[in-house]
């Protein structure tokens, strides 16, 4: 068993990681989680994160391909000119995703596309790809609903998955109803301690307190 898991890879370094170092060791089963922030890096040690993603969304549509409409790709040269902008990369995310016109493109290219590039090389070197479906650190309906989304789209392309994502429900219904008691101040309050970095380790701590790992 060999661990390639890497903090803050989005999809898309996800395929460029096992087309460069895991296709020529051709494993038997090859297992990816998916994490909600899996649509572009959260790390970008090196400052080159924004033109990473210019380069791949524009090697996407110089692409002479049908996998993409002539609709789609109008939606293609728009991201890309967003993401060449001055914003930081993850704002001008947000504010594509809000758009529901670009928000499946995005999906598309970002997490189909490195998804279906990596299940056809692997069904070639008969590596079996498993994904995986982590529970979601903040779970909301937009991240339940790119689950479902994604689920969707693996059964069309036979990629096999095993779905985790519900094991903090319970979690949920209790913040939700502690939530509705204080009048929303609870939300609020996760809000400020998501911005300082502390309420991921706090979140940890609860669920093991809540339903320990057997």
């Amino acid at each position: 068993v060999i661990n390639c898991g890497v903090v803050g890879y989005s999809t898309f370094q996800e395929k460029v990681f096992y087309e460069k170092f895991i296709v020529n060791i051709r494993p038997d089963i090859v297992l990816i989680n998916f994490c909600s922030n899996d649509w572009l890096p959260t790390e970008d040690p090196y400052g080159n994160l924004r033109q990473i993603c210019v380069n791949y969304l524009e090697e996407e549509l110089g692409r002479d391909s049908s996998y993409y409409t002539v609709a789609e790709r109008r939606s293609l040269k728009f991201i890309i000119k967003k993401f060449s902008g001055k914003e930081k990369v993850w704002s001008t995310f947000w504010k594509l995703k809000e758009n529901k016109s670009i928000e499946p493109v995005l999906r598309k290219v970002l997490l189909e596309r490195p998804i279906q590039q990596m299940a056809n090389v692997m069904r070639k070197n008969k590596t079996s790809l498993i994904y995986l479906f982590i529970p979601d650190t903040f779970p909301n309906k937009e991240n339940r609903q790119t689950v479902s989304a994604l689920q969707s789209f693996m059964k069309r392309e036979h990629i096999r998955y095993i779905d985790f994502s519900d094991q903090l429900i319970e979690i949920d219904k209790i913040r939700e109803e502690y939530n509705e008691k204080s009048n929303g101040k609870i939300e609020k309050i996760i809000e400020f301690l998501t911005e300082i970095g502390i309420f991921g380790i706090f979140r940890f701590k609860f669920m093991e307190a809540y339903n320990p790992i057997e």
